[in-house]
């Protein structure tokens, strides 16, 4: 399995009267918790990880985002390319994952995608609302499109999950690992992802909030 992360870089510059295609975009600060902000051009980079738990990534693709874009949208031209060429160079069946943070974690990412060969993981917000897949027809009227609710907030309305997996891991300590599959949101039945909640350092009595993650892949 190779790893291959996507995100968004700003490169800022304040000062700069004339230079074409700037945008406004939000930075940290060195104030707690502070953002503001910068006038500057946003890069989408899309990078290898060569080794696990390593601190670094090396950039493979670079593509500068014009003002009348999104991070999301610029992605329809990068990972598609990229996922063909891959797919072209080997034969093996190694899985090749496109990782990427929380803007990306909605079916604006995921549709478009969802035919590529590469697998695709984003995280998903902790407020996401999502619907399972529908129930079997009952032979009257229109067939549903979309099964029970689900929101991430609310325990009481999750389905049995596909996978339910706990482990012992070097690095995270006691894993419990939970998989719903078919998701999808209510604005695109037709795009459809796992959906994996992640708890982490279960021996501790101070744990880490769980994670929310989404996968498509065709390997499942």
């Amino acid at each position: 399995m190779q790893v291959f992360p996507l995100d968004t870089t700003l490169w800022p510059h304040p000062s700069a009267q004339k230079l074409e295609g700037l945008v406004y975009e939000h930075s940290p600060t060195k104030s707690k918790g502070k953002h503001t902000a910068v006038k500057g051009h946003v890069y989408s980079l899309l990078g290898w990880a060569p080794k696990r738990g390593g601190s670094w990534t090396l950039p493979i693709e670079s593509r500068r985002l014009q003002p009348d874009e999104t991070a999301v949208d610029l992605r329809i031209a990068q990972v598609p390319t990229f996922c063909e060429q891959r797919a072209m160079l080997h034969q093996d069946q190694s899985l090749d994952v496109i990782i990427a943070d929380g803007k990306y974690g909605n079916h604006r990412f995921f549709g478009p995608l969802q035919d590529m060969p590469c697998a695709k993981v984003a995280r998903l917000r902790r407020d996401r609302v999502l619907y399972g897949p529908p129930t079997s027809y009952a032979g009257r009227g229109r067939p549903r499109i979309s099964g029970s609710r689900f929101a991430f907030k609310e325990q009481e309305t999750w389905d049995e999950p596909t996978e339910d997996v706990t482990f012992s891991d070097e690095r995270w300590g006691q894993v419990h690992l939970r998989t719903w599959s078919g998701m999808h949101a209510k604005q695109d039945a037709g795009t459809k992802f796992h959906v994996l909640l992640a708890e982490v350092h279960l021996e501790r009595n101070q744990r880490p909030k769980p994670i929310w993650l989404g996968y498509q892949g065709a390997d499942g």
